[in-house]
């Protein structure tokens, strides 16, 4: 069980609450003598469902998958600063005409979200076959990173999130040419977004970005570097929502990437 802080401000203790609820972690609450206990998980779920439709409808209508113009023009579903105006739609024309492996797609997923950002989120591929609001992942998995970020006061369309391997494939295995080219892409769009801080989500995610063989409990024990900045890992929101006893771990993984926002992404063991 986990007990909230009295200190908090009410809004981001009430937002923990609900994401702990929701997420299955036990909270507890000190209550009035002779005051019957409330039911929080049951609320929070009821929230949840409650707001589900217009959450689907505000991210459909807000968020898009970058496809990037061949006009060079700026590429559609991201907020361009004008710091980036140049740097990002040559990166993804880079990525659009990108012909290094076998994954080749019509369409390739560069990332969503606006291109300077302080967080930026990397999943590992989509699924050729994904028919979502996000166009990432499935609702339910973008429904639950939402709820993820907001419990550490995070709105995800702040958030630049991108797949690492970026032409959608029917399989999530990747020959290791294709992991160069798109590791490449990555590093270059790490020096386009300038994030403060990566946080990569998925076992194979992190072991293709940071080059190692470690099983994801092994890897979220430590802070990684990836082109010069800092990373935090832990578990995909698919793998949570189909092992919930993983939602605990994911809950500490946010809270370390909370202090390190907060901390200037300082070394947060």
């Amino acid at each position: 069980a986990m007990a909230t802080d009295a200190r908090q401000p009410a809004a981001t203790c009430a937002s923990s609450t609900r994401y702990l609820a929701a997420m299955g972690i036990d909270v507890w609450r000190l209550r009035a003598r002779g005051q019957a206990p409330a039911d929080d998980a049951s609320a929070a779920m009821n929230d949840a469902t409650s707001e589900a439709s217009t959450v689907a409808s505000t991210e459909a209508s807000t968020v898009a998958v970058v496809e990037p113009t061949p006009s060079g023009g700026e590429s559609p579903g991201v907020s361009t600063p004008a710091t980036a105006a140049i740097d990002w739609p040559q990166f993804g024309q880079a990525v659009q005409a990108c012909q290094a492996c076998e994954r080749a797609a019509p369409a390739r997923v560069t990332g969503i979200g606006p291109a300077s950002a302080r967080l930026m989120l990397v999943t590992h591929s989509v699924h050729a076959d994904t028919a979502s609001a996000s166009g990432l992942m499935d609702d339910a998995a973008w429904q639950l990173l939402g709820k993820m970020l907001a419990a550490i006061s995070l709105d995800i369309h702040d958030v630049h999130i991108t797949p690492l391997l970026k032409c959608p494939a029917r399989t999530a295995a990747a020959s290791a040419r294709a992991l160069a080219a798109c590791l490449a892409h990555l590093e270059r769009q790490v020096a386009v977004v300038q994030p403060a801080v990566i946080f990569v989500m998925g076992e194979l995610a992190a072991q293709s970005l940071l080059g190692s063989t470690q099983s994801l409990d092994a890897l979220r024990q430590s802070v990684h570097h990836f082109a010069g900045v800092p990373v935090r890992v832990s578990h995909a929101a698919e793998d949570l929502l189909l092992h919930p006893a993983h939602k605990r771990p994911a809950w500490h993984d946010l809270q370390q990437l909370q202090r390190m926002l907060e901390n200037g992404a300082g070394d947060v063991g």
